[in-house]
């Protein structure tokens, strides 16, 4: 089925789909059909691709009603409890539940401070919850998010990971991204997976690592 979006800018309006049709981001196709602005910038209208059987899914899980587990209600507490500390007024919410996955949604009128430079303060509320969750359950992973600002992030880094592909593919070079945690650095090499000229290699120690984009030189097109 096709649907179609309007937005100020291209991320606006993806955002406006997701929240329409009650889908994750990588559950349909986008095809950008009228952008009246100028780089990226201004009113544009998406058209919206989603397959029959996301449809049906979806329409099947409407009904249904999820039980909060108490390890889940623990641990929206530890980080209420954490954020209060920090001087800040947030309410969290489980906002999706997946097998051995936990979704945390905050909301705040101090988003800023809550997600920090990069997401660095999102992260750590996010490590905090996954070492707390590890102790009672090994299996069960936390995602913590604000205001979609994951999706945003992700959509972000895609396009910084092809216009880095382009110049590396223009230059026939190589170039080094910023330091960026395991997640973000993963979306990095998935993005760029099948251009079969380029190639992605994280350099560094710790949980920060750079990654590097490189023109393979001996690539024959």
């Amino acid at each position: 089925m096709t649907y179609e979006f309007t937005g100020k800018t291209e991320e606006e309006a993806i955002q406006n789909a997701v929240n329409e049709l009650g889908l994750e981001r990588d559950a349909f196709d986008v095809e950008i059909i009228e952008k009246k602005g100028f780089l990226k910038r201004g009113p544009v209208k998406i058209k919206v691709y989603v397959d029959d059987g996301i449809e049906e899914e979806k329409e099947e899980s409407a009904g249904e009603t999820y039980e909060i587990t108490d390890l889940e209600m623990e641990t929206v507490d530890f980080l209420k409890n954490i954020i209060e500390k920090m001087d800040i007024s947030a309410t969290l919410e489980i906002s999706k539940t997946e097998e051995n996955k936990i979704h945390i949604n905050i909301e705040s009128d101090k988003t800023n401070l809550l997600i920090g430079r990069k997401g660095s303060t999102l992260d750590a509320l996010q490590l905090l919850a996954n070492v707390f969750v590890s102790k009672k359950k090994e299996d069960l992973k936390v995602v913590v998010d604000i205001e979609d600002y994951r999706g945003r992030r992700e959509h972000s880094l895609q396009d910084l990971a092809e216009k880095t592909a382009r110049h590396v593919r223009r230059t026939k070079t190589s170039h080094l991204l910023d330091p960026m945690n395991p997640f973000e650095r993963r979306i990095i090499h998935l993005t760029l997976a099948e251009w079969e000229d380029i190639e992605t290699i994280s350099e560094g120690e710790g949980l920060y690592k750079k990654v590097r984009v490189i023109y393979k030189k001996n690539f024959n097109a």
